[in-house]
């Protein structure tokens, strides 16, 4: 995400086919780190994307997976993270995408313990 060359995608690409996971947090495997980060938020990769305003890698992230209404580990969605940096382009595709259609069993606090609706 934070890469500006212009292979950004092709990277995320490779990056997913090598089996990095697409809707977990940061560390959320390695326990001890984990705890000692998520004070700082950490989300998925469509959190890193919005904070840094990417909208061509948030679409794309999405194309491949990404969920939108998953949230990071102080509780906020990709959304409300583009909209905290003032990425209003972004914030604006994201919002429609960022409304729960129904009952969502979300819990992302610890590693490995993320639990979503099927």
């Amino acid at each position: 995400m934070q890469r500006k060359a212009p292979d950004c995608l092709q990277v995320i690409d490779f990056l997913l086919a090598e089996g990095a996971p697409i809707n977990h947090g940061m560390y959320q495997t390695r326990l001890k780190d984990y705890f000692q980060m998520r004070a700082f938020g950490i989300g998925t990769p469509l959190h890193t994307a919005a904070d840094l305003g990417r909208l061509d890698v948030i679409k794309h992230l999405l194309k491949r997976g990404a969920d939108p209404l998953i949230k990071d580990a102080r509780g906020k969605m990709a959304v409300e993270r583009a909209a905290h940096h003032g990425h209003k382009e972004v914030t604006e595709f994201l919002h429609p995408l960022s409304i729960p259609s129904g009952p969502r069993h979300d819990f992302t606090d610890g590693p490995g313990l993320r639990f979503v609706r099927g």
